[in-house]
């Protein structure tokens, strides 16, 4: 587990302005995709480029470190199960599983 390697979302990885493809859910609550796979990663942010926002980059982390960087930084975990790309949450529109796994 704390060498799985997991896929986010990233702005401009590697520059100054590099930044993490986040969920706002209201009430100060921002959500973090994790996607255990690459191929869902990419339908997802195909899907993001589709709606309009910019296409961010699949980046492949360890798990345990963007783990970390959820908790250090007060987000919500949502992750991705292999082949659910197509139902991750776009907006705050969505309603989020109680578990936050998809």
């Amino acid at each position: 587990h704390a060498s799985e390697i997991v896929f986010v979302l990233l702005y401009y990885p590697g520059t100054d302005q590099e930044g993490i493809h986040s969920l706002d859910y209201g009430r100060a609550a921002e959500g973090i995709l994790i996607f255990e796979s690459q191929a869902d990663a990419s339908i997802y942010s195909s899907k993001l480029e589709a709606l309009n926002f910019p296409a961010p980059t699949v980046v492949p982390e360890y798990r345990h470190e963007v783990e970390q960087f959820i908790i250090d930084n007060n987000y919500m975990r949502i992750f991705v199960e292999s082949g659910r790309g197509g139902d991750a949450p776009i907006g705050k529109t969505n309603k989020l599983p109680k578990d936050h796994n998809y």
